[in-house]
């Protein structure tokens, strides 16, 4: 900051000098992250806390949260899509194979000085394999025989509870 300095004369004419020196603390907004797991092909989220350096400078909420793309939403190929709202909250759509935990997402908002603060969102993503019981059927040949093959839809431990995957179908009859 620059030095302002200031010159008055009293009454009497006596001249008196002062100098003032401004000091302005930079205010600086925090975030925090968050973490979520899902089971795969399912949607999962998680809720980003942006907080101000200041109440006096909150966020700027007419400025959306933002990718590093500089979107509301990014695809990541082979893994899936993310989405995140005015409020922070982080969607995210994994591919139907996908598995693992990506790369974390990074996502950005603004305060009413424009001071950038970032926030990360990881999400990760559990296998849940489908298990098919095997089955037989005897009968003469040349005759028709028939046999249900039961499919039991994938599980996994998501937050410590089990959680089963989607599955369009629970069984299938094979003639033969």
């Amino acid at each position: 900051m620059t030095l302002v300095n200031l010159q008055l004369h009293d009454t009497d004419g006596t001249e008196h000098r002062a100098t003032y020196q401004p000091t302005v603390t930079r205010l600086v907004p925090t975030a925090q992250g968050a973490n979520s797991e899902g089971i795969q092909g399912a949607e999962q989220s998680g809720n980003l806390i942006f907080t101000p350096g200041d109440n006096r400078v909150p966020i700027n909420e007419a400025v959306a949260p933002t990718f590093d793309n500089g979107q509301t939403t990014k695809v990541v190929p082979n893994v899936g899509t993310y989405m995140v709202d005015n409020a922070g909250r982080v969607t995210f759509q994994p591919v139907p194979s996908y598995i693992g935990r990506p790369s974390a997402e990074s996502v950005k908002r603004v305060d009413m000085n424009g001071t950038e603060v970032t926030a990360t969102y990881q999400a990760e993503v559990k296998a849940a394999t489908p298990t098919g019981q095997d089955t037989q059927s005897t009968g003469l040949q040349g005759k028709l025989q028939t046999s249900h093959l039961n499919f039991t839809p994938g599980q996994a431990s998501i937050n410590g509870q089990t959680a089963t995957g989607a599955f369009s179908a629970g069984g299938t009859t094979i003639c033969s």
